[in-house]
C-alpha cells in the first residue's frame, strides 16, 4: 500500500478511537471498545488474518480494511457483549460500491464504521442502511474465523 493510503488508514483509526469518546457509554465500556478497535484495525494489516477469514488469498483487496466490514462488525458487536450495538447493512441495489456492513451505537445514535476507509475518500451513504437482525451461517463463518484468527495471533 502506498504511503498516502497508510497515512489515511492511521488517521481513520485515530478518528474511530476519538469517536468513542463522544458516545454515551461507561468509562469501562469505552476502554474496552477502544481496545477492540485498536486490535481489529491492527489485525486488518495481517495477511494471515485476512487469509484465515476468507480461507483464501483475495488479490483484488488493495487496502487494509477491504472486505472486512461484515466480519469485523459482527466480531466487534459480540466482543462488546452489549445490546447497545446493532449491525447495519447497505444493499448494493442502493449504492454502487455496496454492499456494506457497519455498526450503530444505539444510546448515542451514532454510526460506527470500522471499515469506512476502505472506500478511500468517498462518502458512505448511511441513510440507505437498515438493521441486520440475524446473520445466516454463511455470513457468520468468516466473522468467526476472523475472531479466531485475531485471538490466535494476539492472545496465544
Amino acid at each position: 500500500m502506498d504511503s498516502e493510503k497508510k497515512i489515511y488508514y492511521e488517521n481513520a483509526t485515530n478518528k474511530l478511537l476519538a469517536q468513542l469518546d463522544t458516545m454515551k457509554m461507561s468509562d469501562e465500556e469505552r476502554k474496552q471498545a477502544k481496545s477492540w478497535v485498536a486490535l481489529f484495525r491492527d489485525s486488518f494489516k495481517s495477511e494471515d488474518i485476512r487469509f484465515a477469514t476468507f480461507e483464501r488469498k483475495i488479490p483484488e483487496f488493495k487496502y487494509y480494511a477491504d472486505g472486512l466490514c461484515k466480519a469485523s462488525s459482527f466480531a466487534f458487536m459480540n466482543a462488546m457483549d452489549s445490546k447497545d450495538w446493532v449491525m447495519m447493512y447497505i444493499d448494493a441495489a442502493y449504492w454502487a460500491d455496496g454492499p456494506h456492513v457497519y455498526l450503530k451505537h444505539l444510546p448515542s445514535k451514532q454510526v460506527f464504521d470500522l471499515t469506512a476507509d476502505q472506500y478511500f475518500n468517498q462518502v458512505v451513504p448511511y441513510e440507505y442502511g437498515h438493521y441486520i437482525h440475524k446473520l445466516d451461517k454463511q455470513d457468520m463463518l468468516p466473522a468467526m474465523r476472523f475472531l479466531n484468527a485475531v485471538e490466535q495471533k494476539y492472545f496465544r
